[in-house]
């Protein structure tokens, strides 16, 4: 049968110092690649130079929903019409709305 003696001819080192060189090169796998401030985008083009629409992400949490890319495609959406859809497409950032109007109202 094989050898009791502990040792073996593939394993080149110990427990401990195994863990550390495993850890060691998971560390230096996660270096950054690329510039992180650059944003994407989204685009619907052609046929020929048409562009039909544009979308630069204004961050990294900025992203053209998926049915209004759809949609400018002429294709039918993926996604159900939900009334958090129709509420995230109509908040543009601005005060709109009833409390809007009366916040102006007492300034």
């Amino acid at each position: 049968m094989g050898s009791t003696s502990g040792s073996s001819a593939h394993i080149k080192s110990g427990a401990f110092t195994g863990t550390m060189k495993s850890i060691w090169r998971g560390i230096k796998s996660m270096q950054v690649q690329g510039n992180v401030l650059q944003q994407g985008g989204a685009f619907v083009l052609g046929p020929g130079s048409a562009v039909h629409f544009a979308h630069n992400d204004a961050g990294p949490m900025d992203h053209a929903e998926i049915n209004t890319l759809l949609e400018a495609a002429n294709l039918p959406p993926f996604f159900p019409a939900s009334k958090h859809a129709k509420a995230a497409s109509s908040d543009d950032g601005a005060a709109s709305g009833p409390t809007a109007a009366s916040d102006a109202g007492a300034e």
